[in-house]
C-alpha cells in the first residue's frame, strides 16, 4: 500500500499543475483553436493549353483535405490580376479547369488557381504566365450585294452579350471573391463569374466579394461603379436620367427596440447592436444612388459607404461628395470627403 504524500510534496504538485494550466491558457490565447485547426486548400500550379488570340484553357489540381471548396482562376496582365473566371465547386481532390475568354492578342497574362471554403478560408496557388497568339491581319471586306426588293438587308452589327440597356439591363462582373445574383423570376441565387448582362431588379450578393456594375446613360454612353460588403437590389428607370439605384437588402433589422437603437437581445446583454448591413461603393462621375433604411445617398464621383443599423443609417465619404436625403424629413445635406452623416431611425 502506497503512503500518502507529505504536505510539502502536495504543495509542489499543485504549483506544477497551476503552471501547466497557465501555459495552456496562454497557448490558447496566442493560437486559438480555429487557427490551429485551419488548413486552407492548397491549389497547385496552373497548366495552360489551347491558347488562341483571345482565349486559353487553364487547369490545375486541388488538395482539399476532405472539405468541399469553391475554386476559380484569377488572371490579368500583372500579378495584381484584376479578373477572375466563373467559379465551381470541388468535393474531393482532383483536377479543375476553366476557359479564359476575351483576352487580348499577343499579350502576356498572369494566372493562378484560388480555392476557398467556410472552415479554412482562402488558398492561392503559385503564379503562372502565358502569352496569347499574335493577331492575324484581317482580310479585306467583301462587297455585299444590294438586297432585292422586299428583302431585309443583313445586319453587320455585333451582338454585345453583356451590353447594358437603359432601364432594362445592367452588365455585371465579379472582380474579386464570390458574387451571387438572384434575377427576377429565378429560383435562388446563382454564381456570377465573367461579364454578364442581367435585368434590372436583380439582387446582388456582394458580401464576400467585389462586383463591377455597368449601366447605360441616355446619351448612349455607360457608367461604371464597384461595390462590396452587402446585398443590394438594382433599379433603373428609362426616364430617370440614367440614375442607377441600389437598395440595400438583407441584414436583421426586425429585432430593434422602439427608441434606444439597440436590438432586444443586445439590450438585454448590455451591448450595442452591430451594423446589420454595410455597402461600400466607388465610381468616377457616375449617377448612382444608394438607398438605406433611413436615408438615400446620391453620389458625385466618389468613394463612400452606407451602413444600416437599428439606430439609423450612417453615410461616410472618403473621396468626392455625397448628397444625403433623410427619408423622415426630406432634408438634403451635402457630405464631403472625410465627413459623415447619420440619419436616426424614426419610430
Amino acid at each position: 500500500m502506497s503512503r500518502a504524500k507529505a504536505p510539502r510534496q502536495r504543495d509542489d504538485d499543485r504549483q506544477v499543475t497551476k503552471r501547466i494550466r497557465v501555459l495552456a491558457l496562454g497557448a490558447l490565447l496566442l493560437f486559438p483553436a480555429t487557427a490551429l485547426a485551419n488548413n486552407p486548400p492548397q491549389p497547385g500550379t496552373v497548366t495552360v493549353s489551347a491558347v488562341t488570340q483571345d482565349s486559353a484553357q487553364v487547369s490545375g489540381h486541388l488538395n482539399l483535405d476532405g472539405d468541399a471548396s469553391y475554386y476559380w482562376f484569377e488572371y490579368g496582365t500583372s500579378t495584381t490580376y484584376g479578373r477572375q473566371s466563373s467559379f465551381g465547386t470541388a468535393a474531393q481532390d482532383g483536377g479543375v479547369s476553366r476557359t479564359l475568354s476575351t483576352l487580348a492578342a499577343g499579350m502576356t497574362y498572369h494566372v493562378r488557381l484560388v480555392a476557398w471554403n467556410d472552415e479554412d478560408g482562402y488558398g492561392r496557388g503559385p503564379d503562372r504566365t502565358f502569352t496569347t497568339t499574335a493577331a492575324v491581319a484581317a482580310a479585306p471586306p467583301t462587297e455585299t450585294p444590294p438586297p432585292t426588293p422586299g428583302e431585309t438587308p443583313p445586319s453587320n452589327d455585333a451582338v454585345a452579350t453583356a451590353a447594358p440597356v437603359l432601364g432594362a439591363a445592367v452588365a455585371l462582373e465579379a472582380t474579386r471573391g464570390i458574387i451571387r445574383v438572384h434575377s427576377p423570376g429565378s429560383i435562388g441565387y446563382a454564381a456570377l463569374g465573367d461579364l454578364a448582362s442581367l435585368p434590372v431588379g436583380t439582387v446582388v450578393d456582394a458580401s464576400r466579394g467585389t462586383v463591377e456594375l455597368q449601366s447605360a446613360l441616355p446619351d448612349g454612353t455607360t457608367q461604371t461603379g464597384r461595390f462590396r460588403g452587402a446585398r443590394f437590389q438594382i433599379r433603373q428607370s428609362a426616364a430617370g436620367a440614367g440614375v442607377t439605384n441600389l437598395h440595400l437588402r438583407g441584414g436583421n433589422l426586425t429585432d430593434c427596440s422602439d427608441r434606444t437603437g439597440r436590438s432586444k437581445l443586445a439590450s438585454a446583454a448590455g451591448k450595442r447592436k452591430q451594423p446589420a448591413r454595410r455597402l461600400w461603393g466607388s465610381d468616377s462621375g457616375g449617377r448612382f444612388r444608394t438607398h438605406g433604411r433611413d436615408s438615400v445617398a446620391t453620389v458625385r464621383g466618389t468613394r463612400w459607404s452606407v451602413t444600416d443599423s437599428c439606430a439609423g443609417t450612417l453615410t461616410r465619404v472618403t473621396e468626392g461628395a455625397v448628397d444625403v436625403r433623410v427619408r423622415a424629413t426630406g432634408r438634403v445635406t451635402r457630405v464631403a470627403a472625410g465627413e459623415h452623416h447619420f440619419a436616426r431611425h424614426q419610430r
